[in-house]
């Protein structure tokens, strides 16, 4: 057989597991499971030839332990994907909320006034249709529409519990930011022109 050059602990393993990590958090959140699903499994078996750990050996003497792990995995795939689906849903909301704004000024309604059911019917068929922003097929986000999604954040859930906060969770604080530096700036800016 080999001789194991991806030895645990080793640089090369760090290297290695460095780019398939990063291979499968791309493929993960550009909704691609089952190629990311692949990756993994040639990964594993690049590792099980030229490392220097049997999985299915460390499995087969630690059935327990190995089984314990297996539950919690699954356990904080099931926590995660609850709130991954509340972040989706706060994302769609505030996309809902944007298109709204612009539905109101062009039909001439006013954005708080209750929509009648008319109205309100014609603002989802043009959100969900036209979107302008709004990433769903479905008003409000069906869960069923999305079960490869959920299916996926939740097989994948340190995956996406990484990129999910550390890239929306970022963006929504830059978010936070700006708006409260552009106020600041804005409020500057009428000051100075209040006398012409």
């Amino acid at each position: 057989m080999f001789e194991p050059f991806l030895l645990v602990g080793g640089l090369l393993f760090w290297i290695f597991a460095a780019v398939l990590g990063v291979i499968l958090l791309a493929l993960v959140e550009n909704d691609r499971g089952s190629v990311a699903t692949g990756v993994l499994a040639i990964g594993a078996v690049i590792f099980m030839v030229w490392g220097n750990f049997s999985l299915f050996g460390w499995i087969a003497n630690n059935t327990l332990e190995f089984l314990m792990y297996l539950v919690g995995y699954f356990v904080l795939g099931v926590v995660w994907t609850i709130s991954k689906w509340f972040f989706y849903l706060l994302a769609r909301r505030d996309e809902a909320t944007d298109f709204k704004a612009s539905f109101c000024q062009t039909k001439g309604l006013n954005v708080d006034d209750e929509m009648g059911e008319t109205i309100r019917k014609n603002f989802v068929d043009e959100l969900v249709a036209f979107g302008s922003g709004y990433n769903d097929r479905t008003f409000p986000p069906s869960a069923s529409y999305h079960k490869a999604a959920i299916t996926r954040w939740a097989a994948y859930w340190p995956l996406s519990a990484f990129w999910t906060l550390m890239g929306d969770g970022l963006k929504r604080i830059w978010d936070f930011i700006y708006v409260q530096i552009a106020a600041l700036l804005q409020r500057l800016s009428v000051g100075v022109f209040k006398k012409i």
